[in-house]
C-alpha cells in the first residue's frame, strides 16, 4: 500500500490569519533577550549575596558579574540591613543660637525625621563617618554648616556616637538595645555653623573615645 505525501505547503497556501514563521535570526534575537534578562536578574541577586560574611563560592560567582554591575552601578550590597549589619554611626550635636538659646540633637533622629526616607537620607550622611570622612574635617565642617541652617546655631559641637549592637546574651539578660553600654563616642571638636570661612575647628576635640 503506497503512501502519499503531503507537499510543503507555500506562503500561498496557508490561511490568511495564520501567524507568519519568524525567520531564524528573530528567534535568535528573541533567545538573546531572555538570555540577557536571566543574566540581568542573576546579577542583581549577585551583589548583595556577595557581602561579607559570604562563602568562597558566592565571592566567586561575583566575578561573573563585576564588570556589569559596576558599569550601571548597580553594585550595592547593603551590608547595613542583612545578614551582618555591624554597628551604626550617629551624630550629636550641641550649641547655642545666636539669642543664647541652646541646641542639642542627633542625627539620624528616629523620632524627629519623618517620613522613613528622611531618616534614611541622614543616616546614610552619618555612615560616612564611619569611613574616611570620619578624618576629613571638610566633611565634618560641612556637618555643622548644614546642622546650622537646620537648627540657627552659630557654632556646633560634634561627637561621633558608634552604636553596636546588642549581644544575645545582653538581650536575654533584658538589657535595652539603645543601652549606653553599646554606644562609643569619639568627640569632633567645635566648628562654625555659618556660612563656609574656615572649615578647620575653632577647638580641637578633647578626646578619641570613650563610653556615651
Amino acid at each position: 500500500m503506497s503512501k502519499t505525501h503531503d507537499a510543503p505547503q507555500t506562503p500561498e497556501d496557508r490561511p490568511d490569519d495564520a501567524p507568519p514563521n519568524p525567520r531564524w535570526w528573530t528567534r535568535c534575537g528573541w533567545a538573546a533577550a531572555h538570555l540577557a534578562l536571566a543574566y540581568h536578574l542573576i546579577s542583581l541577586a549577585v551583589g548583595p549575596a556577595t557581602m561579607p560574611p559570604s562563602s568562597p563560592t558566592q565571592q566567586s560567582l561575583f566575578a561573573t558579574s563585576r564588570g556589569y554591575l559596576t558599569a550601571l552601578y548597580l553594585n550595592h550590597g547593603y551590608h547595613y540591613f542583612a545578614p551582618d549589619p555591624g554597628p551604626s554611626t550617629l551624630l550629636e550635636y550641641e550649641g547655642t543660637k545666636a539669642d543664647g538659646t541652646p541646641v542639642a540633637g542627633v542625627i539620624p533622629d528616629a523620632e524627629g525625621h519623618f517620613p522613613r526616607l528622611l531618616y534614611h537620607r541622614h543616616f546614610m550622611l552619618t555612615e560616612r563617618l564611619a569611613g574616611p570622612a570620619g578624618l576629613s574635617r571638610e566633611y565634618h565642617a560641612a556637618l555643622a554648616r548644614g546642622l546650622g541652617i537646620e537648627t540657627g546655631a552659630e557654632e556646633l559641637s560634634l561627637t561621633i556616637l558608634t552604636h553596636r549592637m546588642s549581644e544575645v546574651e545582653e538581650v536575654r539578660a533584658g538589657f535595652p538595645l539603645d543601652d549606653p553600654a553599646t554606644y562609643q563616642s569619639r568627640a569632633l571638636g567645635t566648628f562654625d555653623a555659618g556660612p563656609l570661612d574656615d572649615p578647620a575647628p575653632r577647638t580641637p576635640a578633647a578626646s578619641d573615645g570613650g563610653s556615651r
